[in-house]
């Protein structure tokens, strides 16, 4: 779903509401252009394809640097107290100043995360500056820092301190008081901060923290991914003119930090990390660099950039000779909610263009930038110049090419490597969402069960990308990527050890397997789970080895690419010619996972008529070289002689005549394909603005001279089932070569499966089931060469053919349920399982007339969180459970109170290793809480009291490292509100044995 190198919190959090805003943004930016496209020489013949997979995965991963001074990530500084706070040029303080360093595990705006475990500062740092101050602590417990060993050098003017932070704590606020730069005034602040990580020497020029570049060289990453200037958030607009970025606002290795405050009003300079530093990455982790630009930058920026790149500077070597690197105008910049999206829209309404033409245009020109700096022989080898829009607008993507190749005066490849997406999954059964919170006990594995699914129906969408990216001989690449997760109990399934298995899967035989060739990965880590999601790797360093997602990662790296399992397989005998159902093509405007009904009838509306696509392509596989084939095409049109142009790769090969309705139409055109892999027929009509329709289209090919290989078909897509009474129905796309189907089964979500049967057609029915059980299938296609790879899975759970009756529904907020309490503003629905329901549907109204209504779901869980609601109004609901028949629905209303007392916390116990006491809870179940301290912990010398309050902390889990060792110590836990409230009693008291 957005970052510079070092995230900041609101990028951040306009990354994770991604997921929120996408059908909106689909909605803005899928627009039809008219097309008039680039001709290249008219042959029949083309040489513009992708080789036949080889080599291996190109698996790239974004991440944020450890430095081993942390001043160089961008320390939190303000004036003291919030005051007014001033820089200079490199990023020092000119004036008193504080320093904030908060590691709290469950912050206001990112918990809680009842099993996550805080991470420690310890020390000590070496804190060290030009200048001198007196420290004082404010904000926080006055022992939670112990500063020592301070120094002040009247040679050098430097001050030296070791900091220790001290274990239990977790917000950090320390103030620089009577600062005094040299020779100047009190209260002018310093120069020349640093403090070094524990483990380095004072004074250390390392920049990269070992367990950093270990983590990098160990997962081998082909690409490593970084910003320049923030990209996002970034201020586009000086109160006048968009902002231009120019070469000198850069963020350059001796500013102070990284992000560094603007230089000057307007301007971007100093909001990451710099492209010097970032070259150094990829050197001492022999990856080559993924480079996302500003996207104000002009063109004297490009060629500057460029120009680092090849010869290096006085602050780093050339980047390595022959290592491929990564040029991505901007980032998202789809993404209506970042601001280099709105310096897009404004641009593209200047040129009067569409966005994403913009948007193309741009990296076309910055591409003639670098061939100019790099030469001919390097693009594409070296530099990978890529074009990426929002998921599911290949469409677009084709008709912005098609467009900028005819103003450019070059085929899309000559500028471009590669086009693609951010290819995430998430975890939803056919589009319900499987869960609602943590008190589904089997939620992790519903959730994993429910992402294996969703995995296999992304392959359509990789495909139809394929597609694009074989018409114009580009590769498939992802920006990022990953499984995406939310809030809630989404954050335990990051840490599920079917990860590693899920991610393999997902990646080589849903994504690698359709012919993409390099994706990133969103991100390295450490990082939690939080209300925006959870995107990391790992959580805390040195527990890589415990989380699926990090070795599943891992498991990928290096590995071959897998064999092609997509495309029409073309004919490998002259006497057996395939067929195509046309409408099964890979549709540019595909909403959702799959595409029309196999055998449907099927309108190709080629000029004029939205939501139907402008260019039609059907993704062909050549098993091959040098073969000749003949495409006949058959059905009528919708105008008296309507013409339609047939294109591969990028090619026309023939413009043809078909009949109007009444007429069959029967014309064949020669073409000739060069390479083995991959390519794309397309339909165009060549008059953009003549509407026309083609009817009952039905398309053959057959091979007239060559001799390519035999070979197994493509695996099936565009499963399609149906329950019924005991009963899956399953109908798919016919298989080109196939002669025949094996329908396999399975009750264990991705496997393993066991045959159940077998067809010469395109459909099955499996009966005898067992109603409301869920059942899982996949279908190979079988020809005289062998079996192919498996369609992806899809689930099916019979239901008797009656409506369901009415859930027993109770809803509940800001009371105690069972030791658990809801803030203020949120409303907790649960419901019994009804037989026959195949998911459940709830709406919410102010109204008991069912007026203003808002619909929530899907969902085939069976709770709910309503959040945001206002205290004091009074809510109605509905909750349907729902089957293809019917519905049955119960209704109930809640009046949210304008006041809440927390819940007590229960099932206390303490443990004691190695003389520390180690405590933990039965926690709360809180959704998006608009607080993060939920538990108030105090001690006792005894069971009695007197009991005193050690800390105010937001997990149900508590480690005391105030303790001598020997002593007995007695806990007991409150809820606590945030806003001064706390639970009616406490928790049971537990207490150590001396």
């Amino acid at each position: 779903h957005t970052r510079s190198i070092m995230i900041s919190s609101s990028t951040m959090n306009m990354r994770m509401m991604v997921p929120h805003l996408l059908l909106w943004a689909l909605l803005l930016s899928c627009v039809v252009c008219v097309t008039l496209p680039y001709k290249a020489t008219s042959s029949a013949s083309s040489s513009s394809s992708l080789d036949a997979p080889s080599g291996r995965v190109q698996l790239g991963l974004f991440g944020s640097p450890e430095y081993v001074d942390i001043v160089k990530g961008g320390p939190r500084w303000a004036g003291v107290n919030n005051g007014p706070f001033k820089v200079d040029e490199q990023g020092w303080p000119l004036q008193d100043f504080e320093w904030v360093l908060d590691i709290r595990r469950n912050k206001p705006w990112s918990g809680p995360d009842f099993d996550g475990v805080d991470d420690m500062m310890g020390g000590p740092y070496h804190l060290s500056f030009l200048g001198k101050c007196v420290f004082s602590i404010t904000g926080s417990d006055p022992e939670s820092i112990i500063f020592a060993n301070q120094t002040y050098s009247q040679d050098t003017g430097i001050t030296n301190v070791e900091v220790t932070f001290q274990p239990g704590h977790y917000l950090f606020i320390f103030q620089f008081i009577n600062t005094q730069r040299q020779g100047q005034a009190i209260n002018s602040g310093l120069t020349n901060i640093s403090m070094i990580q524990p483990g380095y020497p004072a004074g250390t020029k390392q920049l990269f923290t070992n367990r950093f570049l270990s983590v990098v060289k160990e997962l081998s990453p082909t690409d490593f991914r970084s910003f320049d200037t923030g990209i996002n958030g970034y201020p586009i607009w000086n109160g006048a003119n968009l902002v231009v970025n120019k070469w000198s606002d850069r963020s350059v290795p001796s500013d102070g930090y990284w992000p560094l405050p603007s230089r000057n009003e307007g301007a971007v300079s100093g909001l990451a990390m710099p492209w010097e530093i970032f070259i150094q990455i990829c050197i001492q982790a022999n990856t080559a660099g993924w480079f996302s630009t500003p996207i104000g930058a002009d063109d004297d920026y490009f060629k500057n950039f460029a120009l680092l790149l090849k010869n290096g500077n006085q602050f780093t070597a050339p980047y390595p000779a022959n290592t491929p690197f990564y040029i991505e105008y901007s980032n998202e910049v789809w993404n209506w909610g970042f601001s280099q999206s709105i310096y897009n829209q404004v641009t593209a309404k200047n040129n009067n263009v569409s966005n994403i033409q913009q948007y193309v245009d741009r990296s076309f020109e910055i591409s003639n930038i670098f061939r100019g700096v790099f030469g001919d022989a390097a693009m594409g080898s070296v530099v990978r110049v890529v074009c990426l829009w929002q998921y599911n607008n290949w469409g677009s993507m084709q008709d912005a090419l098609l467009v900028a190749q005819e103003k450019y005066g070059a085929p899309a490849s000559h500028f471009v490597w590669g086009i693609g997406e951010a290819p995430y999954v998430s975890p939803t059964e056919d589009g319900y969402v499987p869960y609602s919170e943590g008190l589904d006990p089997n939620g992790v594995d519903r959730i994993m069960d429910s992402f294996y699914t969703e995995a296999g129906l992304r392959r359509q969408a990789f495909t139809s990308w394929q597609a694009v990216a074989s018409f114009f001989g580009l590769s498939v690449v992802g920006y990022e990527s990953g499984p995406s997760l939310g809030p809630g109990i989404e954050g335990e399934v990051t840490r599920s050890p079917r990860m590693k298995d899920f991610e393999q899967k997902y990646y080589m035989d849903n994504y690698f397997a359709t012919g993409a060739q390099a994706v990133n990965f969103f991100a390295l880590g450490p990082g939690q789970p939080d209300p925006y999601g959870d995107w990391y790797m790992f959580e805390h360093w040195g527990e890589q080895d415990s989380y699926g997602k990090y070795q599943g990662f891992l498991a990928l790296s290096g590995k071959p690419l897998p064999e092609l399992t997509v495309g029409y397989v073309l004919p490998f005998d002259s006497n057996s010619p395939i067929s195509i159902d046309a409408s099964q093509y890979q549709a540019p405007y595909t909403w959702g996972p799959r595409g029309p009904l196999p055998g449907s009838s099927v309108v190709l509306c080629l000029a004029g008529c939205w939501p139907h696509p402008p260019v039609i392509n059907y993704l062909l596989r050549a098993t091959g070289s040098a073969s000749s084939y003949s495409v006949r095409l058959v059905g009528t049109s919708s105008s008296t002689n309507a013409r339609v142009t047939v294109w591969l790769d990028n090619v026309a090969l023939q413009t043809v005549t078909f009949p109007t309705a009444g007429q069959q139409g029967n014309v064949s055109v020669p073409f000739k394909i060069n390479n083995a892999g991959l390519h794309t027929l397309a339909l165009t009509s060549p008059v953009a603005s003549t509407t026309t329709s083609l009817h009952g289209v039905s398309i053959f090919i057959s091979l007239v001279a060559g001799s390519p290989s035999p070979a197994v078909p493509s695996a099936p897509l565009n499963i399609i089932a149906k329950s019924g009474d005991g009963l899956a129905s399953l109908l798919w796309e016919p298989v080109s070569t196939a002669t025949s189907y094996i329908i396999s089964r399975g009750t264990t979500s991705s496997g393993p499966y066991a045959q159940i049967g077998k067809t010469a057609n395109n459909s099955f029915a499996d009966s005898g089931l067992k109603n409301d059980v869920v059942y899982y299938y996949v279908v190979t296609a079988q020809n005289s060469v062998g079996q192919s790879a498996s369609s992806p899975q899809f689930e099916v759970r019979p239901v008797v053919q009656v409506a369901p009756s009415s859930p027993s529904v109770k809803v509940s907020s800001g009371v105690q349920h069972g030791g658990s309490i809801e803030p203020l503003g949120q409303a907790l629905l649960q419901w019994q399982p009804v037989q026959n329901a195949q998911y459940y549907m709830i709406t919410r109204s102010t109204s008991s007339s069912g007026a203003n209504k808002a619909t929530m779901g899907p969902t085939t869980g069976l709770v709910l969180y309503d959040e945001k609601l206002q205290p004091g109004t009074t809510y109605y609901y509905n909750v349907s459970a729902t089957n293809t028949i019917g519905s049955g629905v119960s209704s109930v209303s809640i009046t949210i109170p304008t006041t809440s007392t927390p819940g007590t916390p229960t099932g206390l116990t303490v443990k004691v290793s190695n003389g520390t006491p180690i405590l933990k809870w039965t926690q709360a179940l809180w959704s998006y809480p608009e607080f993060a301290e939920l538990f108030v912990v105090d001690r006792a010398p005894s069971s009695t009291g007197p009991f005193t309050t050690m800390q105010t902390i937001s997990t149900n889990n508590y480690i005391d490292y105030y303790t001598d060792g020997k002593s007995n110590y007695c806990y007991r836990v409150w809820g606590n509100s945030g806003n001064g409230g706390k639970s009616a009693q406490p928790s049971n008291v537990v207490c150590t044995q001396a």
